[in-house]
């Protein structure tokens, strides 16, 4: 009995190896205390706490479409996103590979008649298909600034990975 316990001591630090890693994930976090869009245009993302769960992540993907940016989540995490109680002003949002931020975006609502210069989500788009946007500006990507941050790299290789990619 000693000899087979010594040998699990032996053998247990290598099956750490020997295990599959974790693959990165993609994933939608609000800022771990409230903010304005205005007060997230000057904060460091990399410094940036975020709340410990994602509004959505890669599990909660249905599909994602590369080119249009659309995302078929699943009847959850759509309910999730449509109890959320988003200001007229706007609700920041990081997208992050492995919590590790990208960009940041703004979840907006219909109703807003304030526009808006960088990345949205616009919930009530996709109700009947759970298919949400993330998008250019609003009311239309005429009013986008900056570099589209969209295609991300990484965020394309956890989609491809995860095999959500449409």
């Amino acid at each position: 009995m000693r000899r087979v316990f010594c040998l699990l001591l032996a053998i247990v630090p290598f099956l750490s190896e020997c295990t599959p890693q974790p693959t990165a994930d993609f994933a939608i976090y609000l800022p771990a205390s409230q903010m304005t869009v205005s007060e997230m245009a000057s904060v460091d993302l990399q410094k940036l706490p975020l709340q410990d769960t994602p509004v959505f992540a890669t599990a909660d993907i249905v599909t994602y479409s590369w080119g249009t940016h659309e995302i078929k989540l699943t009847a959850a995490a759509f309910d999730r996103i449509m109890a959320m109680k988003i200001p007229m002003r706007g609700m920041p949002f990081v997208a992050c590979v492995d919590r590790k931020p990208v960009y940041w975006g703004a979840f907006w609502t219909p109703f807003s008649s304030m526009s808006f210069e960088g990345i949205t989500i616009i919930p009530m788009l996709g109700a009947d298909s759970r298919t949400i946007q993330i998008t250019l500006g609003y009311p239309s990507s005429g009013f986008f600034q900056g570099d589209d941050p969209r295609p991300n790299a990484d965020v394309r290789r956890a989609l491809e990975r995860a095999g959500k990619l449409k």
